[in-house]
């Protein structure tokens, strides 16, 4: 199983959270688990939720990336959208029909088609990460 969830993350004062952005203020939303982040600015984010939230300008992070799940399967890199109980669903673009054609890969929306697999069939699974926000890679 892939240790660290898909999706944005921001470090704000050397601390690592996942993060997005509010469309309408640009502002960067830091989201914590810790209620001892409280102490740090942030406030619950709804009564009896586990989620606090924080909002920062993009100036006050020192970092930002994206991680996604990738796995390479019979030779063929993919994207992986998602695992449970150890199967794994894949996703490629047409740019690589042909091939996904060949390993059984259905259309799973226009422009994507997919494949469900067993993790142990899978050649390699590993995690990507790719600069946001306008930080360097």
């Amino acid at each position: 199983m892939m240790t660290k969830p898909k999706g944005n993350y921001a470090v704000h004062q050397g601390d690592e959270y996942q993060a997005s952005v509010d469309t309408w203020t640009n502002k960067i939303i830091l989201m914590s688990q810790d209620p001892a982040d409280l102490e740090n600015g942030f406030t619950a984010y709804k009564p009896g939720m586990n989620l606090y939230v924080k909002s920062v300008d993009v100036t006050d992070i020192e970092d930002a990336y994206e991680v996604s799940w990738h796995a390479e399967y019979k030779g063929m890199e993919c994207h992986v959208a998602w695992i449970r109980d150890e199967v794994v669903q894949l996703e490629t673009t047409y740019e690589n029909s042909k091939r996904a054609s060949e390993l059984g890969f259905w259309l799973a929306e226009p422009g994507v088609l997919a494949l469900e697999v067993p993790q142990d069939q899978l050649d390699t699974l590993f995690i990507r990460t790719m600069k946001i926000w306008g930080f360097p890679q």
